[in-house]
């Protein structure tokens, strides 16, 4: 079985050909809404070391993580990878 909103975060990462907020992403994606995925990565199974601290941006860096990760990540992967969500503006 195929995890759908993994799918529908990097078709609109594709599709926009930018780099986008995480509220972006949830709106556009409908992914966050509170509803478990069924086969999904443990964070903690995936290299966090292609994350640097060069990116003063959450975008930014949420697309880093994405284009370097090697794998598919589900969105509370890529908030506890970059940040993003934590309330706080960089």
């Amino acid at each position: 079985m195929r995890n759908n909103k993994i799918e529908k975060i990097y078709e609109v990462i594709k599709a926009n050909g930018r780099a986008l907020n995480l509220h972006e992403i949830k709106s556009m994606t409908g992914v966050g809404n509170g509803y478990a995925a069924q086969n999904t990565i443990k964070s903690s199974d995936i290299n966090n070391t292609c994350i640097t601290n060069s990116y003063n941006h959450k975008s930014k860096k949420i697309n880093e993580l994405l284009n370097t990760a090697g794998m598919k990540l589900n969105l509370h992967q890529i908030k506890a990878m970059t940040g993003a969500g934590n309330g706080y503006i960089q």
